[in-house]
């Protein structure tokens, strides 16, 4: 079996992944292209945009792809605080001589500025703030559970805001860590963004921090920032029957995996966030539209 830091072709860049850690570097190694319909949905909402702003950047996997698909111009700000994911994120910014259109600071997200407890998993994709109690009404998967646990420096988006201005595009991928966030100090960031802004980001309803009830409070802010269109892409099999009851079955899905899953648009704010904080997992991605 190969082993050690390979680097694969990419959106024509080069993305640099280890293969002797487990998560998502193996898998996109073998696969070259995951999640496929995060790609589909986010790409088509990013083409003519900017101002990037990616957290959780992970090993740049979202990074080149945005880079590949928005304007020529276009500035990515990452925001990743595991060293490992960073080292190989550097790594593929340096080769692809793309300095100029990205930044990489190693810290977390948060609801406010600080330190925060930061569980890093085996999986260097499933990392995720631990100071918090965390609710929702669910359990978290051990698989690829955290080894270790180190203090990372955190921001909130109003922090983001005021060091880096104003964004087009926040996408992220933070482990549950999105209601915190979001319940947060964010004001600042959310009004700053403009029209046509799009926010795109995992749903965690089983494991939400400090726990659901926040995620509804961060959802309305973003309903009182301006955001208009909502939509998500649904987990499992199929939609849970409160979807199908509601929107029946839309035209664009995805196959990946043994998975089929399916893209709403223009859903009812309420609708959209009640569906975030269904558990089971209803939903994979949610995503809105200033």
């Amino acid at each position: 079996m190969l082993s050690g830091i390979r680097s694969i072709p990419f959106f024509g860049y080069k993305l640099f992944v280890d293969l002797d850690q487990p998560g998502i570097s193996r898998t996109v190694f073998e696969e070259r292209i995951r999640e496929l319909d995060h790609c589909v949905v986010f790409k088509r909402y990013i083409e003519n945009k900017r101002r990037f702003l990616d957290l959780g950047a992970n090993i740049g996997y979202y990074v080149l792809f945005t880079l590949a698909n928005a304007n020529d111009d276009a500035f990515v700000l990452c925001l990743e605080p595991d060293p490992r994911n960073v080292a190989l994120l550097r790594r593929t910014i340096e080769a692809n001589e793309i300095e100029n259109a990205t930044e990489v600071v190693q810290q977390a997200v948060a609801g406010k500025s600080g330190t925060a407890n930061f569980e890093l998993s085996r999986a260097t994709n499933l990392n995720k703030l631990s100071d918090m109690n965390r609710g929702g009404g669910g359990r978290r998967s051990t698989e690829g559970c955290s080894t270790n646990k180190v203090v990372v420096q955190c921001l909130s988006l109003d922090d983001v805001f005021r060091n880096y201005g104003a964004f087009e595009s926040l996408r992220m991928d933070v482990e549950g860590a999105e209601a915190s966030i979001f319940s947060g100090a964010c004001e600042l960031f959310l009004a700053a963004m403009p029209k046509g802004s799009i926010i795109f980001m995992e749903a965690h309803p089983n494991t939400y921090i400090p726990d659901t009830e926040a995620m509804r409070v961060g959802l309305t802010k973003i309903l009182a920032s301006g955001f208009k269109q909502f939509g998500f892409v649904t987990s499992g099999v199929s939609p849970c029957k409160k979807i199908i009851e509601s929107y029946g079955l839309p035209e664009e899905s995805f196959r990946e995996g043994g998975f089929i899953r399916y893209n709403y648009e223009n859903v009812r704010f309420e609708f959209w966030r009640e569906i975030a904080t269904t558990t089971p997992k209803a939903i994979r991605y949610l995503y809105c539209l200033k």
